[in-house]
């Protein structure tokens, strides 16, 4: 006579349900005397611990059934073994590379402890934030006028050499044109004229 829990184990795990299949073969497992129907029913736990991915749990029993008396429970162990051993592999090295974080990680990891220990941080951040706005709109200011200051003496230079902007070649006009506007030279020294 078959054990009916057996029978309903190995029903779920034929249908998936690999958390009933589990609660009933081990029951099974726990309750029964006869040794090929704990085999049977061990079986079926190491592909019910399988489907819900406790590998450990899988491959533990399975090694138990390598060493076990009926034949075919160690036949079938071996041959579940190694791809059970392979599966176990590749989830740890899955799991391994899941918790490697990348240096944009790191970096935002870092940052979030590194305020929630010290909360001063952010205001400081901020301060920083604010001092470099200000010193890049300063350094801005003085470009222009330093760029203003040049090109005006540009401007200086030549009427101080009194050279005439039409005698100067087209290409060194261009040239001249990047350092400032020849037009309102020429106008002036026109009107000087």
């Amino acid at each position: 006579m078959e054990n009916r829990n057996l029978k309903a184990g190995l029903a779920a795990l034929h249908e998936e349900d690999y958390h009933e299949a589990i609660a009933q073969l081990e029951f099974v497992c726990n309750t029964e005397l006869h040794l090929p129907t704990i085999y049977r029913a061990q079986m079926g736990l190491v592909t019910a611990y399988a489907g819900i991915d406790d590998l450990q749990k899988a491959l533990e029993l399975c090694q138990s059934l390598t060493r076990s008396k009926s034949p075919q429970a160690r036949e079938w162990a071996n041959r579940q073994l190694p791809e059970l051993a392979q599966l176990y592999a590749d989830r740890l090295e899955a799991a391994q590379r899941a918790k490697r974080k990348s240096p944009q990680q790191w970096a935002i990891h870092l940052l979030v402890r590194l305020i929630q220990r010290y909360p001063q941080t952010l205001v400081y951040a901020y301060q920083i934030h604010h001092i470099f706005t200000q010193i890049y709109q300063k350094v801005a200011r003085g470009y222009e006028f330093i760029h203003n200051r040049a090109e005006t003496l540009i401007y200086k230079l030549f009427d101080l050499m009194h050279l005439d902007l039409g005698r100067i070649p087209d290409r060194d006009k261009t040239k001249l044109q990047n350092v400032g506007d020849l037009r309102r030279h020429s106008s002036v020294k026109s009107s000087q004229k």
